[in-house]
């Protein structure tokens, strides 16, 4: 499995990006849905993001998370991709493993994820674009504003339309393994 990145690593590139782009933090930090207090800390090194926090701050830059993280070499498209090569977001109580690295000819991301029973990471998500699901084990909660709670048990698949605010966790006393795709891009 590929290392995380350092709070510095991540901190100079979002720098970086931001600066390319010629976004000020507060210009970024408002496309993001973030505080701009919390960006700056980001920046400075002194803060480390969400898995969710940086996903929405690389969706308004425009970068791709692998990408972000270091994407694949050149070369002829693969058919298979080891576990051991895949990129792995960590956070307290999840971890994501991004299947295919960033490559053009890749039009979609696949995530296998984890999620620790009782999870208390519980931060309100939107995606660019459609996202659909397979619940491999224990049980995902979604709570959708206007919409209430809503469960996807082991063997349940699950679609979210681009756009919709929502929180994912997991309620239950076991571990929560999913498959999660997403094409590329979007607004």
């Amino acid at each position: 499995m590929k290392n995380a990145l350092s709070r510095e690593v991540i901190a100079a590139r979002l720098r970086k990006l931001r600066e390319e782009r010629q976004l000020s933090l507060r210009e970024l930090a408002s496309r993001a849905g973030v505080a701009v207090s919390f960006l700056s800390k980001i920046e400075a090194a002194k803060a480390s993001p969400t898995i969710m926090s940086l996903v929405k701050i690389l969706e308004a830059l425009g970068v791709e998370v692998a990408t972000f993280f270091g994407g694949a070499p050149a070369g002829p498209p693969a058919i298979v991709f080891k576990r051991g090569e895949m990129r792995a977001l960590n956070e307290v109580d999840r971890t994501w493993w991004y299947a295919f690295p960033d490559r053009p000819e890749l039009r979609m991301v696949m995530t296998y994820e984890e999620f620790k029973a009782r999870s208390r990471v519980s931060e309100v998500e939107s995606h660019r674009t459609d996202l659909c699901g397979f619940v491999i084990e224990g049980t995902l909660t979604f709570e959708v504003p206007g919409r209430g709670v809503v469960r996807a048990e082991a063997g349940d698949a699950f679609y979210l339309p681009s756009g919709l605010d929502h929180i994912s966790r997991n309620d239950s006393a076991r571990t929560l393994r999913l498959v999660v795709v997403q094409l590329k891009g979007g607004a």
